[in-house]
């Protein structure tokens, strides 16, 4: 999925889906990213089973898991692009974040 300007971007969910991968990409040249929201299951090392990630082009800027925020991102380029994926073995909250870009 495609988006542009500004928005929120969620997993959608109460507590997300077992076996997802959902990725947004979004469009624009400066953009702020704003965190309110991340619970998904903690693994200490990489975040193997459940994560979410932030990609600019082919660069990864960050995964996370657990419920640690990530800091806000202010970004110059072509857009950004979320990814979160999870596992069939345990579900939590999932993720909300917000971004603006011109």
């Amino acid at each position: 999925r495609v988006v542009a300007a500004s928005g929120t971007i969620s997993d959608g969910w109460a507590t997300y889906q077992p076996d997802q991968d959902l990725s947004v990409t979004v469009l624009g040249q400066s953009c702020v990213i704003t965190w309110s929201f991340l619970d998904m299951e903690e693994e200490q090392t990489r975040c193997a089973y459940d994560f979410v990630e932030l990609r600019v082009g082919t660069s990864a800027l960050g995964k996370w898991c657990g419920t640690n925020k990530p800091p806000t991102y202010r970004l110059s380029g072509n857009g950004f692009t979320i990814r979160m994926k999870s596992d069939n073995v345990v579900q939590k909250g999932g993720f909300t974040l917000s971004y603006q870009c011109s």
